[in-house]
């Protein structure tokens, strides 16, 4: 009997300690990985808020460029009759634009310099959805193509996307020209790296189509040129949890860049946003592994101190109900419930 006792004021006794820790255990996660995630959304818009607006002031300033060399080449000269050297001269010396170009009303390419060669802005624009904004726009924007080039050696200049300007230029007889340059992607392409490392976050720009256009590794474009399957892009949500094309669990951020129709990205890891919640976890279970032998110690020993007693009141009680002319008195020196059962029973 006095084993029985012992045993199951030890687990009681254990229970009674280990229950409430493991309470606080699973109650300081919860909040904590609440915490977390709260706190990891909080700074994760933030951010993309700001490299949004690093983006959308490199556009704003390619816009005003853009407007400036069509006010230059309108006052320098006569647009229908401008040379290819005059165009490189107003249109690319101290420009970010890659080429610029001058087409007619109809969309036909009239002049055209480029800073690498020949021009490659196409002859023929008719038709283009480039040159149709320019009818609600001062400024229209077109989508780089895609990447198709290699990472086995360092790019040049003219093997980087670019995208494409558009605005009105009116020749000295007020005719509607169109002047359009193209600019590269690596601005781009730099801050997109810059804000990543310094973030430690993913940073992916798409097109309204889900079309990547760029990415802090070049492998990124290679092997996910289009990423459409991201549930951002597809829903109201501008905050969500999924699966990225990379394989792992992300939180995603995404807003949109104007006055393009590009789409920012910004995913972090879920491995990352709750590594602190996992080593407090393990820490608080390190303290719990370590207070439970310790727990059972100080409960094997209340119970023998209860069942001490209780074994010799029991026996007490076994000899007379076996021989009641045989008494013997029971004396206790606990000082509690048992000790005055004892006195009673003698």
């Amino acid at each position: 009997m006095r084993a029985r006792v012992r045993r199951r004021v030890t687990w009681i006794i254990t229970l009674s300690a280990l229950l409430p820790l493991l309470s606080v255990w699973v109650l300081v996660l919860y909040i904590s990985y609440r915490a977390e995630e709260q706190s990891a959304e909080r700074q994760q818009v933030a951010l993309t808020d700001l490299a949004a607006e690093d983006f959308r002031r490199f556009l704003f300033n390619t816009t005003i460029e853009l407007q400036d060399v069509a006010e230059n080449i309108a006052r320098e000269t006569d647009p229908q009759t401008i040379t290819a050297q005059q165009l490189s001269t107003l249109g690319l010396f101290r420009s970010s634009f890659a080429e610029v170009a001058i087409y007619s009303a109809d969309g036909q390419r009239q002049v055209a310099s480029s800073r690498f060669g020949d021009p490659t802005l196409p002859m023929s624009l008719t038709g283009a959805q480039l040159l149709a904004d320019l009818s609600t726009r001062r400024v229209s924007f077109a989508d780089p193509p895609s990447f198709t080039g290699t990472i086995s050696r360092k790019l040049a200049p003219q093997e980087i996307p670019r995208f494409r300007v558009a605005t009105q230029l009116l020749s000295s007889n007020n005719q509607v020209l169109f002047l359009v340059a193209d600019v590269s992607m690596q601005r781009i392409w730099t801050s997109t790296t810059r804000i990543e490392t310094a973030a430690e976050m993913r940073v992916l720009i798409l097109t309204e189509q889900g079309d990547l256009i760029s990415a802090a590794k070049i492998e990124a474009l290679l092997e996910h040129p289009e990423m459409r399957s991201i549930p951002l892009l597809g829903a109201e949500a501008t905050v969500a949890t999924y699966k990225s094309v990379f394989g792992e669990e992300v939180l995603g951020v995404r807003t949109s860049i104007e006055p393009v129709d590009w789409i920012l990205v910004v995913e972090r890891p879920l491995e990352v946003i709750y590594g602190n919640v996992g080593r407090l976890a393990v820490s608080l279970l390190m303290i719990i592994f370590i207070a439970t032998p310790i727990v059972i110690g100080v409960g094997w020993y209340v119970g023998r101190r209860i069942a001490g007693p209780i074994q010799t009141l029991y026996a007490g009680v076994t000899r007379f109900s076996e021989n009641p002319n045989n008494f013997e008195p029971v004396l206790l020196d606990t000082r509690d419930e048992l000790a005055s059962l004892a006195e009673a029973f003698n």
